[in-house]
Formats: C-alpha cells, structure tokens, sequence
C-alpha cells in the first residue's frame, strides 16, 4: 500500500513554474552574464594592448641584430673567429631576447584573455537566449489568459446570440414585421461560428424562453425578460 501512494504522488501531475519566476531568474542570470563577459572583454583588450607595447619595445632592437653581424663579420675579417660581442652590443642583445621573451609572454596571456572572452561571451549569448525564451513564456501566458476571457466572452456572446435568433423560431405570420436589427443578424459573417460556440457549449436554443415571455406579458405587462433582469427587457 505504501508503495502504491509513494507511485501515486510520483505520477501526480506537478504544478507548472511560475513564468515569472523563471524570468526573474533568467533576468539575474543574463545581466551576471554580461558583467562576465564585459569584464572578460576588458581583460582581453588590456592583454592585447600589453601585446603591442612589447611589439614596440622588441621592435627597438630592430638593429642590434644586424650591429651583431657586423661586428663578427669584421672580428672574421681580422681572424678573430671566435670573438665576443662587445660590452654594450652584449647587453643590447640580452635586453632584445628579454623583450622577445616578454612578446612570447604577452602573445601566451592574450591567447587565454581572448579565449576567455570568447567563452564568456558564448555564455552571455546563451544567457539571453534563455531570457527572452523565458519573456516569450510571460507572453504566451498573457496570451493564454485573453484566449480564456475571449472564449468566456464567446459564450456569453453566443447565449445571447442563441435567445436572440430563438425569437425568430416562435414568430407567427400574424406579429409584427420584424426589426432589421433581427431579421439581419443570421446573416452576419460571425453567425455561424457563435451558432457552433453555443452548439459546443450546449446552449440550448432560446425559442421556449420567448414561448414563455410571451406569455408572461400577457398576463403581466410589467413582466421581464429573465435573461435581461436588471437591464432592458
């Protein structure tokens, strides 16, 4: 038995989210998503900016390697074939491969900012994807709910549509000709479709209704009409 009711609550149908919860969260979401991605893009930009100012420095010892060429050139030319860099060229080149190393560096750091950015942006981009998905279910429920009052409003409409039409189902060749007002609503392109309205909503035709007014105001000329109590009639 126990086992029967733990299935039965299992199977139960489950509330449906609130839509509006859902945007909330997905609002809370989106906007830490383009923070992250915001900060991400800043970070990647500073990491290519630090690329090219290492660019520049590099590039200011643009000639130290051709000095360092010439200068074993002319140590060959004299036979000195094994002969070292000068003082200051030897500091120059160390303070070029230093610059080199620090490109590589900036080049590394700006490769995972980038990647970095990218990913967060990714996330951003999905993130509001969810956001408006979530604003299209508030919509889609807003929407729902005017379908709901419409088709309420229809039947009512279509009640009325139906007492209406029934008076002409009673008439005698003897009454009175008939107001335009009546004659021309089977004829209205909506009269169909409220006639299926009622027919699914199983309003019953109003011609016992009239029957019965009638009578009603033959015997009593202040009687009223029951569906308009508190109204015309």
């Amino acid at each position: 038995m126990l086992d029967l009711l733990r299935r039965n609550r299992a199977e139960a149908p489950q509330p449906s989210p609130d839509p509006r919860a859902a945007l909330r969260q997905g609002q809370a979401r989106a906007q830490a998503a383009r923070q992250a991605a915001q900060q991400a893009a800043e970070a990647a930009e500073r990491a290519r900016q630090g690329v090219d100012a290492a660019r520049a420095r590099l590039a200011a010892y643009a000639r130290v390697d051709e000095a360092a060429a010439r200068h074993r050139a002319d140590a060959i030319r004299a036979g000195q074939v094994s002969a070292g860099l000068p003082p200051d060229l030897a500091e120059l080149r160390r303070e070029q491969q230093a610059a080199r190393e620090e490109l590589a560096d900036a080049e590394a750091a700006h490769g995972v900012l980038a990647a970095e950015a990218r990913d967060a942006q990714e996330a951003a981009d999905q993130a509001e994807a969810e956001l408006r998905s979530a604003a299209d279910q508030v919509m889609q429920a807003a929407a729902l709910a005017l379908v709901g009052r419409m088709r309420r409003r229809e039947r009512d409409a279509a009640a009325d549509r139906v007492l209406a039409v029934g008076l002409l189902s009673v008439r005698t060749p003897s009454d009175a000709p008939l107001d335009w007002g009546l004659h021309s609503i089977a004829m209205e392109p909506v009269h169909g479709h409220m006639i299926d309205v009622a027919r699914d909503a199983r309003i019953p035709n109003g011609g016992p209704v009239w029957v019965a007014f009638r009578k009603a105001l033959l015997e009593d000329p202040a009687a009223r009409f029951p569906a308009l109590e508190g109204g015309d009639g």
